[in-house]
């Protein structure tokens, strides 16, 4: 795509390119690593407010979750809960997912919502996280279990 080659090779083209890829541009874009800049984090404005955050793609809300779980767990956390109950199953799952970074029992209250969610790929992100910290809930009900056996 040679806008996408265009804001490569020239910077300072890059704020005015991103606004106008389309999800095909987008998906483009992802597919290259040269083109990562599409993907970057958005300024820290963006997340901060409700109205930022909840009209980003799915792919550039992960970017974001994955930069903010590395200095700010609990804010990256806080983003993808005012949006949950209007996110689309799919982008759940994605988003969900990306809190494999940092994560920590502070994330168990979201990830047990997520267990009440029927979509399979929802549930099936939320048992994968849950059973990583030692120490979490259903990782403590299994082994309780396991041991009465």
């Amino acid at each position: 795509m040679p806008l996408l080659t265009a804001a490569t090779a020239a910077p300072e083209l890059r704020d005015a390119v991103v606004p106008v890829l389309d999800n095909r541009g987008s998906w483009l874009s992802s597919r290259n690593p040269a083109w990562s800049w599409v993907h970057a984090a958005p300024p820290d404005s963006e997340a901060g407010d409700a109205g930022g955050w909840a009209s980003l793609p799915t792919e550039k809300r992960a970017v974001l979750i994955r930069s903010l779980r590395k200095s700010d767990p609990a804010r990256a956390r806080d983003l993808l809960d005012s949006t949950w109950a209007t996110d689309p199953a799919a982008a759940r799952a994605d988003l969900l997912a990306t809190l494999e970074a940092g994560l920590s029992l502070d994330d168990d209250p979201l990830l047990a919502r997520a267990l009440d969610v029927r979509a399979a790929g929802v549930q099936g992100a939320a048992h994968r996280l849950l059973d990583r910290p030692p120490g979490s809930a259903r990782t403590w009900r299994l082994a309780g279990g396991a041991r009465g056996r």
